[in-house]
């Protein structure tokens, strides 16, 4: 259901419901008086009423309406004058004439609004958010961004540093020089054959070194988890070195 429609269907049941507070306020002078259900009867048409004035009170006429607001509100005041069916002592059983010229001029209201198409209010602008937005805003300044480097590339010297010394130690190797109680000797190569097994059997040198290295590891931890350990380490040692930077 649109908005235009619900707007009509709740003011025609609100011009009923003001029909009905009128009647029950003009009672006969031998009407009997008010029951307790009938007082509950009596605030539940106010309360009804009340919510519904104020949800008129968010929606705005297409056409021209005086006093909208105003008289939604004065509406609002004079449910909340008359507490209950009982007079009070000494007063008339039946409304006074202020109350029916009131009551009529709002029944008219009503009535015009009926005749007009609703659609819900424009949002109202705040004093601050106006006041901010008539300011001119100043922008901050950006600050260049810095270049992000690959960590292989802080990391060059060091990873130069180890080829450098690599090599040299093949090279080494390839020479025959060897070290030997505590200083170097030289074996020189009788030929590209004997400089090769030279290469091997210096590198073939390292890995049992480095076997040597890992034998408390593997003795302690078994080959199995040692293995995981290496690949774990290795693993973390490429993320370093592909992982951007800053």
């Amino acid at each position: 259901m649109t908005l235009r429609k619900t707007a009509r269907r709740r003011l025609k049941r609100l011009v009923a419901d003001w029909e009905e507070f009128h009647s029950r306020l003009n009672r006969p002078e031998d009407a009997p008086a008010p029951t307790a259900e009938d007082e509950k009867s009596f605030m539940r048409l106010k309360g009804h009423m009340a919510s519904t004035l104020a949800w008129l009170a968010t929606l705005e006429p297409e056409g021209k309406v005086d006093g909208f607001p105003e008289t939604l509100t004065a509406m609002t005041e004079m449910l909340g004058r008359y507490h209950r069916l009982a007079p009070a002592e000494g007063q008339p059983a039946s409304a006074d004439s202020d109350f029916n010229d009131r009551w009529h001029e709002y029944y008219i209201f009503l009535s015009k609004l009926l005749g007009v198409k609703m659609r819900a209010a424009a949002p109202k602008k705040n004093e601050k958010d106006s006041l901010r937005a008539s300011l001119p805003q100043l922008e901050r300044p950006q600050r260049p961004a810095k270049p992000r480097h690959l960590i292989i590339v802080r990391t060059l010297p060091v990873f130069t540093l180890v080829l450098v010394a690599g090599l040299f130690y093949v090279a080494g190797s390839a020479l025959g020089l060897r070290w030997e109680n505590g200083a170097f000797t030289v074996d020189k190569p009788g030929g590209l054959a004997d400089a090769l097994n030279n290469v091997v059997a210096g590198l073939l040198g390292v890995w049992e070194s480095a076997l040597r290295f890992a034998d408390p590891i593997i003795a302690s931890y078994g080959l199995i988890w040692t293995l995981v350990m290496v690949g774990l380490l290795l693993m973390a040692s490429v993320y370093l070195v592909f992982s951007r930077q800053h």
